[in-house]
C-alpha cells in the first residue's frame, strides 16, 4: 500500500473555486410585511405550565423549543450532538437536549405528548408574531375567524416540525381576494399568513417568504457555514446512518482515494489521505 497526501495545491484551487460558486441564502421578513403561521400553545412539564408562541414549519423535519423555555419547565437531559445538513452539502453539529413534555392547544381541546430538541438560540430570531385579533377588522373575510388571544411575549419559543404531522392539517381555509391574508383553522386553533396591513404584491404569493441570494467571491467556506448555520440549522437533522452526510473535505478525500485505486492483477493499491502536518 502506498501513501499519498490530498492536501496539495490542487485541493486549495478546488476550495477557491467553491468559494466563487457558493451562494448564501437568507430569509428576510418583517412583522409589518408578512406573518408566519403561528399559534399560541401551552407547554406542560414537571407540574409547570406556560403559554408560548409556536410556529408551524412544514420545512423542518424535527420540532424544537428554546433552551429558555426548557429551563423554565425544569426539563433536563444529557446533551447530545446533532448533525445538521446545510447548503452546499456541508454539515454542522451542535449540542441539543432531547426533551419530553406535553403540548396543549390554547383552548385546551388538544393535548398531546410532545418530543422536541432544545435550540441554543431564539427559534425565529427577533421575529414577533402578529396579533390577528387587532387586524382582522380591516379584512371582511377574516370576520368569521376566532383568533386566539395574543401572548404577553411576542417572540416564538416553539417550532413544530413534520415529526408532528397531525398538527399541520387544515380543517378549514379562509381566503379573500388575490394577495389578501389567508386564515386556517387547524388542530391548535386559527392562524393566518400574509400581510396584516395591506395586500401583498401581485408579483409574489402572499404566503411566500422573501429570500435573497448573495454570490460570495472571497468568503471562505468555514466562515460561510457559520453564517448558514444560524438560519438553516433547524431545517434538516441527519439521522440516517446508512446515508451519512460528508463535508467538502471528506468528499474530496474519498474522491482522491477512488482515483488512486489500482489493481495489478494480484492485489489492490490505494493512496492513504493524510492531513496536513500529520505523519503516517
Amino acid at each position: 500500500m502506498k501513501g499519498d497526501s490530498v492536501t496539495s495545491s490542487d485541493q486549495q484551487n478546488e476550495a477557491d473555486k467553491k468559494a466563487y460558486i457558493t451562494t448564501l441564502s437568507s430569509s428576510k421578513s418583517s412583522k409589518k410585511d408578512i406573518s408566519f403561521r403561528t399559534v399560541p400553545v401551552w407547554l406542560k412539564a414537571n407540574g409547570q405550565k406556560i403559554r408560548v408562541n409556536a410556529v408551524l414549519d412544514d420545512a423542518s423535519s424535527a420540532s424544537y423549543i428554546s433552551e429558555e423555555v426548557a429551563g423554565a419547565l425544569g426539563l433536563s437531559a444529557p446533551y447530545e450532538p446533532v448533525t445538521v445538513q446545510v447548503l452546499n452539502d456541508s454539515i454542522e453539529t451542535f449540542d441539543t437536549m432531547p426533551v419530553d413534555l406535553v403540548l396543549e392547544s390554547s383552548d385546551g381541546n388538544v393535548e398531546i405528548p410532545f418530543k422536541a430538541f432544545t435550540c441554543p438560540r431564539q427559534i425565529t430570531g427577533n421575529y414577533k408574531v402578529v396579533d390577528w385579533k387587532r387586524h382582522q377588522q380591516r379584512w371582511p373575510h377574516l370576520q368569521v375567524c376566532n383568533f386566539p388571544e395574543a401572548t404577553v411575549d411576542p417572540l416564538v419559543d416553539v417550532l413544530i416540525g413534520q415529526d408532528q404531522v397531525d398538527l399541520h392539517y387544515s380543517r378549514c381555509d379562509v381566503k379573500g381576494e388575490l394577495g389578501e391574508p389567508i386564515a386556517r383553522l387547524g388542530p391548535l386553533g386559527w392562524s393566518c399568513i400574509g400581510n396584516p396591513e395591506k395586500k401583498s404584491s401581485a408579483y409574489c404569493q402572499p404566503w411566500t417568504n422573501f429570500v435573497y441570494t448573495f454570490f460570495t467571491k472571497s468568503q471562505s467556506l468555514e466562515d460561510l457555514n457559520v453564517s448558514l448555520k444560524r438560519f438553516w440549522e433547524v431545517e434538516s437533522v441527519q439521522s440516517d446512518p446508512e446515508h451519512p452526510v460528508m463535508s467538502q473535505e471528506e468528499k474530496h478525500a474519498v474522491t482522491q482515494v477512488r482515483r488512486s485505486l489500482l489493481n495489478d492483477g494480484e492485489r489492490y493499491e490505494v493512496a492513504v489521505p493524510l492531513q496536513e502536518g500529520r505523519q503516517f
